[in-house]
């Protein structure tokens, strides 16, 4: 849901610019249009009173010219300068640009890490088998789409372990506790893991910290 009301408010702020972009082109339709009458009138007191040679000309004098379309371009800037993840540049003249007061668009789309989480991971390649591959910290990661467990090693001894767990799959049963006398373990299905090519039943995270496993479980489930 936090999400979707981020996508909404982008979509709020951009067209907030659209809007402002558009009055500041009604001025310069409107400074332009100032700007033909007045040489239209310098025109008329320059050329006196001779009347023209021909009719034609009198007709050119009653009927205006088309004018020409006016438009102004875009283009799209990927600079992060600012942290913005996007920004509209108008080619328009300095006095029209949009102001930072008019338009400020602040966005965090993901990325935050949160609390780390120490433990160990396991490997089970059969029923009631498992082995150690290397210890472990856990961090959840907020993103555009979704919430993620990121599991990667903490040390050197073991295996390297990287990879990312997706949460919210709890109705699919990917995800169970265990609680034991002096540790507890959350018990990971290798379908929730984000490009998993591991061929394994399953991925034991062992925590020595009960307080710590419950959380990783908790957010897991959310």
């Amino acid at each position: 849901m936090q999400e979707v009301n981020m996508i909404l408010k982008y979509v709020e702020n951009n067209n907030k610019l659209l809007r402002a972009i558009s009055e500041k082109q009604d001025q310069l339709f409107k400074k332009l249009d100032d700007l033909e009458v007045k040489l239209c009138s310098t025109k008329d007191v320059t050329s006196g009173l001779t009347p023209p040679d021909s009719d034609t000309e009198l007709f050119k004098d009653v009927v205006p010219k088309p004018k020409s379309a006016r438009s102004i371009s875009f283009t799209d800037s990927e600079s992060d300068n600012d942290g913005d993840i996007f920004k509209d540049a108008a080619q328009i003249p300095s006095f029209l640009a949009v102001t930072e007061d008019e338009f400020k668009l602040n966005l965090d789309l993901g990325g935050a890490r949160e609390k780390s989480y120490s433990g160990s991971i396991y490997y089970g390649y059969a029923r009631n088998e498992c082995k150690r591959v290397a210890s472990v910290k856990c961090r959840f990661m907020k993103s555009v789409v979704n919430k993620v467990l990121e599991v990667v090693s903490s040390d050197t001894s073991g295996k390297n372990v990287n990879f990312q767990i997706l949460c919210g799959a709890k109705d699919k049963g990917l995800y169970e506790m265990e609680v034991k006398k002096e540790y507890a373990l959350v018990k990971v299905k290798p379908e929730a893991i984000l490009n998993c090519r591991l061929d394994i039943r399953l991925i034991l995270l062992k925590f020595p910290s009960l307080e710590d496993a419950t959380e990783v479980y908790g957010g897991l489930c959310k």
